[in-house]
C-alpha cells in the first residue's frame, strides 16, 4: 500500500513492493500536470525544464493525498502508519484552480516571517494548508537531526489559531492551538468546513542556524508552501513582518 510518509514515522521493513513505483507514477503525472500550467503556473518548452522544486512537488502531493479514517494513535491506521495518505492525482485536478502555492520564491533570515491572506468562500469542505522545507543534512548522533526550523501558523477570520501538525498525529483533522512543531521538516494544517472569509498564513523562520538557500548571502532558508480550498488570488499579495 503506496503512501506519503509522515513525520517521525518509523518503517522497520519496506511497505511493499509495489510501493515506490506507484508514488513515483504519481509524481510523474504530477510534473505533467504542472508542465501543462494547470496550476497557474509558468511554464517551459519540457517537462524537465518546468518543473517545479522537489519540496513544492512534495507539497502538493501530501496536501491533497486521501487519508483513512482513524482516531487515537493506537489505531491500525494511525498517522505513523498510513502517513499523509494515498496520493490522488484526481484531488489533485479536482482543486487546481483553488490552490495557492509558494515554490521557494521566499527566503526567510532568522525570526523573519511572511504572512498570507487567503480567501475561503462559504460551503467549502477543507481547508489544508502543507509547508516543506530542505534541511541541510544533520548529524546522526544528535538528539535532533534538523537543522533548521520553520513554523506554520494557520488563522481563522475569528482568531482561532493553528499550528503545524497541532492533532494530526490522533486524527484527521488539525487542533486548535498548541505549539510550533520545532521537529519535523513537513507541517500540515487541515480544517474541516473552515469559516468563510480572510485566512491567514504565516511562515515563520524560528531557527536558522546554517544556510540553505545559496543563491542570496545571507543566512537564510526557502520553503514551499500549499494551501488548497481557497479563492486564488489574481496576483498573491505577501507581506512580511521582522
Amino acid at each position: 500500500m503506496a503512501r506519503v510518509p509522515a513525520p517521525n514515522a518509523r518503517v522497520a521493513k519496506p511497505l511493499s513492493s509495489a510501493a515506490t513505483p506507484i508514488v513515483a507514477g504519481h509524481f510523474g503525472l504530477f510534473f505533467q500536470m504542472w508542465h501543462n500550467g494547470l496550476f497557474g503556473n509558468p511554464t517551459s518548452d519540457t517537462v524537465f525544464d518546468s518543473r517545479p522544486h522537489e519540496s513544492t512537488a512534495r507539497a502538493f502531493v501530501i496536501n491533497t493525498a486521501t487519508q483513512w479514517n482513524f482516531s487515537g494513535t493506537s489505531d491500525d491506521r494511525t498517522r505513523t502508519h498510513q502517513g499523509w495518505g494515498l496520493p490522488n492525482v484526481q484531488t489533485l485536478y479536482d482543486l487546481s484552480s483553488q490552490i495557492f502555492y509558494v515554490d521557494e520564491t521566499d527566503a526567510l533570515q532568522v525570526l523573519q516571517s511572511t504572512t498570507y491572506q487567503l480567501e475561503v468562500l462559504d460551503g467549502t469542505p477543507a481547508l489544508k494548508a502543507t509547508m516543506v522545507y530542505k534541511d541541510p543534512m544533520g548529524t546522526t548522533s544528535s538528539t535532533l537531526h534538523r537543522i533548521n526550523d520553520l513554523d506554520l501558523n494557520v488563522t481563522s477570520p475569528s482568531g482561532v489559531v493553528y499550528w503545524g501538525n497541532n492533532g494530526l498525529r490522533e486524527d484527521l483533522w488539525s487542533s486548535p492551538d498548541g505549539s510550533p512543531d520545532t521537529i519535523d521538516t513537513v507541517e500540515n494544517v487541515f480544517v474541516q468546513n473552515p469559516e468563510a472569509g480572510f485566512w491567514t498564513v504565516t511562515v515563520i523562520a524560528s531557527e536558522i542556524n546554517q544556510d540553505s538557500h545559496p543563491e542570496t548571502p545571507e543566512i537564510d532558508a526557502d520553503y514551499a508552501l500549499v494551501v488548497s480550498g481557497v479563492n486564488v488570488p489574481t496576483a498573491q499579495g505577501p507581506f512580511r513582518s521582522q
